[in-house]
């Protein structure tokens, strides 16, 4: 049986005129030369991020989801062209790494007392507070883990009662020498052993294709790896990423392994032929594993070939069950045709590439937090605007990850479509700025397992994850999602985050414009508690946030079921946030000798082993306790 509550649209769309909205990704998009081969296929090209359009909505076609091998003569030849494309740099390469810290730089970074005064007075102060050690926890894909929470339970440092002491800094002996923009999230490894010696290592990619792994503590660079050439803005018909596009995506780790997997747009003819290449590294030098680089080139599914001129790569990348899954979708301003694509990579065999692709036109899979699952076999991606019927525009699916690949079984429990899905696509207010949360449990509940999603129309729902409904129809006020309602005017972006103590299941869901529900000021995060009415799940809003300019996907920290913290950064003023869970209080900002000099939208902040890494536009930012 349906869970149906009430559904309170809270205010009309408002249209967004930069789905990406970032100030460091504003060159004019440049013409489209011809194509220097046939396979570039340049009338299928568009940019990187998800853009408005104003044509027909679809309607709920059922596509049949099945997908066959990639493995053929032209993927082998294509894979390697990527290797050879490749320039290797060995660890340790004195024209690459940073220098090694000098002492005074090592003191710095030893979380020592300032200095000053004298003896006497030095006497008089209380004892340091006591710091449990680092619990060691390693950020090994997007948003902490496969749900997308964004939440690590095991930091013991980072307490409510240790900011408002005023103990959080920023560490300025950080330093990171980046040689393009960063987009994506980095990750984290401690005590990893990288040229016999051992490292906390952070892990980032930038748009000129360069993968880094840097000492966590300091920022030097540990060793560096040059992939094939990104793509130049200027040959791209549209777009908002440049002066060239390269590794956009969250990459993701296998720690069993020691082997890092990361998605780079690149040419090797200036920009004229492209291609997305899957690069598969050790770790712990950044050398390639022999023979698994691949060029991407998975089979024509649902009467959608591969184009990779028209696509996109900005959503995080997963590993569920031996497979790496990545999500694609349109770039910036819609400037072609395209399909919603998830390819699912053999993590071994590389070669072994198999999809699911949505029919129709538009459709795509773009939003930051890309592939969300349940950990148990389930895919959950979330679509932006269609052009055509039977398109699967504005919709919430779920994918099987079988052992061939993404396989979409096309029932209604396999799909969430909004009743209002046909004005959601021609006002571009659907679905795909924000990412797919699978939540906690929430007990007590007739639909426990849920997922929370939000729209550009600022609405948030909660979908029943073991039977999405279908598309929904409005019966006198009545949604077919277990519940919806409206929290901002101008609509819901990014990804969200949640967090459970056991007993109570918050979601903390970023936005921009007004807030509803008795919150002040524009724009931030609405932390949201699920309560329960005769059995149904819903969300009352907790607290807000104040006003955050594009705000962040948020990160939570605490220690188990207690001490919870939300970090957040916002663009304009770029500053670094941190909130009581318990209260909503504001226990940190980061300004004055704290203050940053700019944040990327959307990229959550990394927290973990008592530290905060703040993603800039082309470096990181560490803060820690003093």
């Amino acid at each position: 049986m349906r869970k149906l509550v009430a559904a309170v649209i809270f205010v009309a769309c408002t249209k967004d005129p930069s789905p990406d909205g970032d100030a460091q990704a504003d060159a004019t998009p440049g013409e489209l030369p011809g194509d220097a081969t046939p396979a570039d296929r340049a009338s299928a090209d568009a940019t990187l991020d998800e853009a408005p359009t104003d044509t027909a909505a679809p309607d709920a076609g059922v596509p049949d989801g099945e997908a066959r091998d990639a493995g053929d003569g032209a993927a082998e030849d294509l894979a390697r062209d990527a290797r050879a494309d490749t320039v290797d740099i060995a660890p340790g390469d004195a024209s690459l790494d940073a220098a090694a810290p000098d002492g005074a730089r090592d003191a710095a970074l030893d979380g020592s007392p300032d200095a000053g005064g004298d003896g006497a007075a030095a006497d008089a102060l209380p004892a340091p507070p006591f710091d449990p050690p680092p619990s060691r926890v390693p950020v090994l894909t997007f948003q902490h883990d496969v749900q997308r929470t964004g939440a690590n339970r095991r930091e013991r440092a980072l307490t409510p009662a240790a900011l408002r002491a005023g103990r959080l800094f920023r560490d300025r002996a950080f330093v990171t020498d980046l040689d393009g923009d960063l987009y994506g999230q980095p990750l984290y490894v401690p005590d990893l052993e990288v040229a016999g010696a051992r490292h906390d290592v952070l892990v980032v990619g930038t748009q000129r294709n360069s993968l880094y792994a840097l000492d966590a503590r300091t920022g030097a660079t540990l060793w560096r790896r040059a992939l094939a050439p990104a793509v130049p803005l200027e040959r791209m018909p549209c777009g908002n990423i440049g002066p060239t596009t390269g590794l956009v995506s969250t990459p993701v780790i296998d720690l069993a392994s020691s082997t890092l997997y990361a998605v780079a747009y690149n040419s090797i003819d200036g920009g004229y032929t492209r291609r997305f290449t899957l690069h598969v590294l050790d770790l712990r030098t950044g050398a390639h594993r022999p023979g698994r680089d691949a060029v991407l080139l998975p089979p024509t599914t649902n009467g959608s070939t591969w184009e990779p001129g028209s696509l996109g790569q900005r959503g995080a990348i997963t590993l569920v069950n031996g497979r790496v899954y990545i999500p694609f979708g349109g770039l910036f301003n819609d400037c072609s045709i395209y399909h919603g694509w998830v390819v699912g990579v053999d993590a071994e065999r590389t070669l072994d590439q198999r999809a699911y692709a949505t029919p129709g036109i538009g459709a795509g899979i773009w939003s930051v937090g890309g592939v969300a699952s349940d950990g148990t076999g389930s895919l959950y991606v979330t679509t932006g605007n269609a052009r055509v019927p039977g398109s699967f525009g504005s919709t919430l699916l779920r994918l099987e990850a079988t052992a061939t690949g993404p396989v979409f079984r096309g029932r209604s429990r396999d799909y969430y479509t909004p009743s209002n899905h046909a004005y959601m696509d021609v006002s571009d207010s659907d679905f795909g700025a924000i990412s797919p949360i699978v939540l906690p449990t929430h007990p007590g509940s007739r639909t426990p397992r849920m997922l929370f999603q939000g729209s550009k129309h600022g609405q948030g729902y909660l979908v029943d994850r073991d039977d999405l409904g279908g598309v929904g129809v409005v019966r006198m006020g009545i949604d077919e999602a277990v519940f919806s309602d409206g929290l901002y005017a101008a609509g819901l972006y990014g990804a969200p985050a949640a967090w459970s103590d056991g007993a109570a299941v918050y979601v903390f869901a970023p936005g921009r414009g007004a807030r509803a529900r008795g919150c002040t000021g524009v724009g931030g995060v609405t932390a949201l508690r699920l309560t329960l009415r005769d059995g149904v799940s819903q969300f009352q809003v907790a607290w807000c946030t104040g006003s955050v300019s594009n705000p962040s996907a948020p990160a939570v920290s605490s220690d188990g079921d207690r001490g919870a913290v939300l970090w957040l950064t916002g663009v304009s003023p770029p500053e670094l946030r941190a909130y009581d869970v318990s209260t909503g209080a504001e226990v940190y900002v980061s300004r004055g000798v704290d203050a940053l000099e700019s944040v990327r939208q959307w990229t959550p902040p990394v927290v973990t082993d008592g530290r905060v890494y703040v993603t800039q536009h082309r470096a990181v930012a560490l803060y820690r306790l003093r």
